[in-house]
């Protein structure tokens, strides 16, 4: 079933019996659509007048669609593809009922959808209506009443009478456009061009042939999205960017940094901007919204329909790739402005924004982000690096800001393994580095357990723990090997457990409706045992990101207020940690 405005009239030519519309939603193949130029009365439709059956071909027909409707009574009716009259036969007409043409003036025409019981349709949902009258009375003017169409969302109704009326906005619009966008335009009549007095057979159609000389629009679903998510500190407005290292990296001039390092930044990509191998695509990337999420308000930045993300339209062998995108980094191409009603930001906030991965942003400062990828052979020697295109992949989830681990996850102690939410302040932990050490605190929350705070599941043996292991995505895996010395010069370093998702035996879990992550504090950041395999306790330096006025926070700042004091401002992990490229090298294995 359509909705108002999912196709929507662009033309009328009366002295031809011809409209034109546009469709701003796919199709589905099958619809059945109704089209009549009887007058609607707020209850029902009026008797008499032409009754035309369409039925959408099989394959459907895609949002941005253009299609002309030659109402000639009997079996010349037919529905095709573009303006032209010629065009290629779009589905099937039963003309079910005639009853004169278009009328001189004082006309409209209705396209619903019903239930058709002989050669009578009972209207249940109305998609458009055209009307050359606006102000006639119900028999003149389309009237909307129970029709859920209004001239924002589908009803074209135009004063004057004129035999002839055509959309010719498309060009001056943003290319691609929002459906919203598209019927916001055609709703509005200043858009249109209209030419004639009534059907009078003078062909004021400019068109040899008649038809209609629309251009088809780009129109995508602006909720056909997909969602990426960065940490506050990972996002700025920024004035300038230019290349660095003979291109390899990019300095990035900061302008304004408004977010808090606890913020949550979503960005909604156009999922057609996305290839299937997850990477940006090379010739257009297309952002639809920007919100930030702070605490439990949702502040929604202002953007231009159309807008774009920065993109050179070369692949990742070319050399001409531009500065202002690699694999951990992009930016915006259009300006995004601040929330237009009350919020935290300043009122003028606007401009270009970047978005990464790893690096952070401070206000009036250059950060210089390496984008190019470094190139090995089979041996792991470097030999060179490539061009980087944006990767979409597991690293972009708004997860809870501090690793920990879920209920019911076996911790080693000196007691042998006992359950995380039965551990007590004092009770001794078992750790790689320096053996038996007191658990100084242990707390948690719950939270839904989909979307960015779904749990990573590690199955039994994927990280030779001895049963399946549940930690919040952000959480850091010991990892050890011949790859790890190879690579890093490092015999152990740790990893987010979402930079090891396999889609195998490591996936991200949305099976469960809620979950409860639990923190265990010690002395210092350690290597335990959880489920029998290595991972990391709470590193303190955590401590500062937490809001003042989290529970946990205050009740951890009441216990150890030289926790806080300190701030750890050269405090030193358990494990060198790793980056979500350099996870790859062990995900991949």
């Amino acid at each position: 079933m359509l909705n108002p405005g999912d196709l929507i009239f662009v033309g009328w030519d009366a002295d031809n019996e011809d409209v034109a519309f546009a469709t701003t939603a796919d199709i589905a193949g099958g619809e059945v659509i109704y089209f009549t130029d009887s007058e609607w009365n707020g209850t029902s439709f009026l008797p008499g007048e032409q009754l035309i059956e369409w039925t959408v071909p099989a394959e459907g027909i895609p949002a941005g669609t253009i299609l002309t409707l030659d109402m000639t009574p009997g079996g010349s009716a037919v529905v095709t593809v573009g303006g032209s009259l010629s065009g290629e036969v779009s589905g099937s007409i039963d003309y079910i009922r005639g009853g004169g043409q278009l009328a001189s003036n004082n006309e409209m025409l209705w396209a619903f959808q019903g239930t058709r019981v002989g050669n009578d349709v009972t209207p249940e949902n109305f998609i458009s209506v055209i009307g050359n009258e606006a102000d006639g009375g119900d028999r003149a003017t389309p009237n909307l009443d129970n029709t859920g169409l209004s001239q924002e969302n589908g009803a074209i109704i135009i004063d004057g009478d004129h035999d002839y009326m055509v959309f010719d906005g498309f060009d001056a619009l943003p290319d691609p456009i929002s459906a919203p966008g598209a019927i916001a335009a055609i709703s509005d009549t200043s858009n249109w061009a209209v030419a004639g007095p009534g059907r009078n057979f003078d062909n004021d159609n400019p068109n040899p042939g008649g038809g209609f000389n629309i251009s088809s629009p780009r129109v995508f679903d602006p909720a056909n999205v997909t969602t990426l998510y960065f940490s506050g500190a990972n996002v700025a407005f920024f004035d300038s960017i230019s290349s660095s290292d003979g291109n390899v990296s990019a300095d990035i001039s900061v302008s304004e940094q408004p977010f808090l390092p606890t913020d949550i930044i979503e960005i909604d990509i156009l999922n057609s901007s996305i290839r299937p191998d997850g990477e940006f695509d090379f010739d257009e990337v297309i952002f639809v919204s920007i919100r930030v999420r702070r605490g439990d308000d949702v502040y929604e930045f202002q953007v231009a329909d159309g807008s774009k993300i920065k993109e050179s339209g070369a692949s990742n062998s070319d050399p001409g790739q531009s500065v202002e995108q690699g694999d951990t980094f992009f930016t915006t191409n259009d300006d995004v402005s601040g929330p237009s009603g009350p919020s935290p930001f300043p009122s003028d906030l606007s401009g270009k924004m970047v978005f990464s991965l790893n690096d952070t942003f401070t206000e009036g400062e250059v950060t210089n982000i390496v984008r190019e990828e470094e190139v090995l052979d089979e041996n792991g020697d470097p030999v060179g690096t490539e061009n980087a295109n944006f990767f979409v992949g597991t690293s972009l989830d708004p997860d809870p800001p501090i690793p920990c681990f879920v209920a019911g996850t076996r911790i080693m102690t000196d007691m042998g393994p006992v359950p995380i939410e039965d551990l007590r302040p004092g009770d001794k932990i078992v750790t790689r580095d320096h053996g038996l050490v007191p658990l100084r605190w242990v707390g948690g929350r719950e939270v839904p357990a989909q979307g960015p705070f779904a749990p990573i599941r590690f199955k039994a043996g994927s990280l030779n723990n001895d049963r399946d292991l549940l930690v919040s995505p952000q959480h850091k895996m010991l990892l050890t090997g011949w790859k790890a010395e190879l690579y890093f010069g490092e015999p152990e370093v740790l990893i987010a457990a979402k930079y090891l998702c396999n889609d195998k035996d490591v996936r991200r879990d949305t099976d469960m409706s809620t979950v409860h992550y639990l923190h265990l504090l010690l002395d210092r950041h350690e290597v335990i045992y959880a489920n029998g395999c290595a991972s990391e306790s709470l590193d303190p330096a955590y401590l500062a990101e937490w809001p003042e006025d989290d529970k946990n926070s205050i009740e951890i700042a009441t216990l150890f207020p030289e926790l806080f004091a300190t701030h750890y401002p050269h405090h030193k992990t358990a494990r060198a940690s790793l980056k979500h490229y350099e996870g790859a090298l062990f995900s991949t294995s």
